[in-house]
């Protein structure tokens, strides 16, 4: 499948993919939060939980950065994505049960593995879909003009809102000062 370089083989060392080749994990309802407290909460539930979890995500990252349409660029974040769910996966498999403070640390960090899975997924997506017409509002413009700095001008005098007779909210010109300022407190 062409996956040399984002193989996740040091999380697959802590964590064994449980997936067979071919399988698409979006295809299979995952469980959503581990057993807590049943008689089937034990160890094997637990890592299971886990190990499905993580691999459904970083085999969404293997299949978007195996896309054509991938950048070198998004491809060069694979190492931060290998250290987190590295950590993740040790961190999950570190012992059984996980206190509670462990287990929302690794929830926060499957929830951010994920994020960036579906981030990475809609920019691949993107990348794949551009047409000359979608790609000329990214592209560098031939000559930048230098622009004079925008001077902050502020108000010195508090402004009154008008509040017409009927109670409607009052309009608002063009030269009409919509932000109240104070006045620069003086020194004694």
């Amino acid at each position: 499948m062409g996956h040399a370089g984002h193989s996740f083989e040091a999380v697959e060392a802590v964590l064994a993919n449980p997936f067979p080749p071919g399988t698409d994990p979006a295809r299979i309802l995952l469980p959503a939060v581990p057993r807590v407290r049943t008689p089937d909460d034990d160890k094997v539930h637990h890592l299971s939980y886990w190990q499905v979890h993580l691999w459904e995500t970083l085999l969404r990252f293997r299949r978007a950065f195996g896309n054509p349409a991938c950048t070198e660029r998004l491809r060069a974040d694979y190492p931060e994505i290998d250290a987190a769910a590295l950590r993740l996966a040790e961190r999950a498999t570190s012992g059984f049960p996980l206190a509670p403070i462990d287990s929302v640390g690794c929830h926060s960090a499957l929830k951010e593995l994920k994020a960036t899975a579906a981030a990475l997924e809609v920019t691949v997506a993107a990348l794949a879909d551009r047409t000359p017409s979608a790609t000329a509002q990214f592209e560098e413009p031939e000559a930048v003009v230098e622009q004079p700095p925008y001077a902050v001008v502020r108000s010195v005098r508090p402004v009154t809102p008008m509040v017409p007779v009927d109670g409607s909210a009052p309009a608002v010109t063009a030269t009409q000062d919509v932000f109240v300022t104070s006045t620069p407190l003086s020194r004694s």
